[in-house]
């Protein structure tokens, strides 16, 4: 089913090709959801668990800030290039659905915050005794956009090896291994 919505977004998902999707029929779908938009919001929300799940070890690993930023895009990535739907259900897909909808903005921007607040963190820890508060900021506002970027360019198809490539040249722009701190 979340595949299903990652595919072709909210409106375009029918409910035969949900039934098909999950093996349900459709009494049994409606008893388990209640309705099209009930078994959206839980498409996202499962998504938002899945890629919580695995992107989150990978900015908790210990290594550099470079290494761990660039293990958590290199898995981002690979999860928005897996599969037939290209890209993030919720940075690609929901974010359209969501100037309608007040239920998915209120998801995408809960999640949004959560992936924030998790790069944020894991900028603080690298860089408390080099950078401001500000900079902490701007950095994990950079490093949050690069995030958005890959699903969007996921979405319209280009290949996972150019993908890979371009966040690696712009965390070497904006993470120095030379020693030198991003904030300046």
């Amino acid at each position: 089913m979340t595949e299903t919505f990652r595919l072709n977004g909210y409106v375009a998902t029918s409910l035969d090709a949900l039934v098909s999707a999950t093996g349900m029929n459709r009494p049994s779908l409606f008893a388990a959801f209640g309705n099209k938009h009930s078994m959206y919001l839980a498409a996202l929300d499962h998504f938002r668990d899945t890629v919580r799940s695995r992107l989150q070890p990978e900015l908790e690993a210990g290594r550099s800030l470079s290494e761990d930023m660039t293990a958590f895009y290199e898995c981002a990535i690979e999860h928005y290039c897996e599969g037939n739907a290209l890209g993030c259900l919720l940075l690609s897909t929901a974010l359209s659905d969501a100037p309608n909808d007040s239920e998915v903005r209120d998801r995408l921007r809960q999640s949004v915050n959560e992936i924030e607040a998790a790069i944020g963190q894991r900028v603080k820890r690298a860089l408390a005794k080099e950078c401001d508060e500000e900079s902490h900021h701007y950095l994990t506002k950079i490093l949050l956009s690069q995030l958005i970027a890959l699903s969007a360019q996921a979405r319209m198809g280009i290949p996972e090896e150019q993908l890979r490539h371009s966040i690696r040249l712009v965390l070497s722009a904006i993470l120095p291994s030379d020693g030198r701190t991003p904030c300046g």
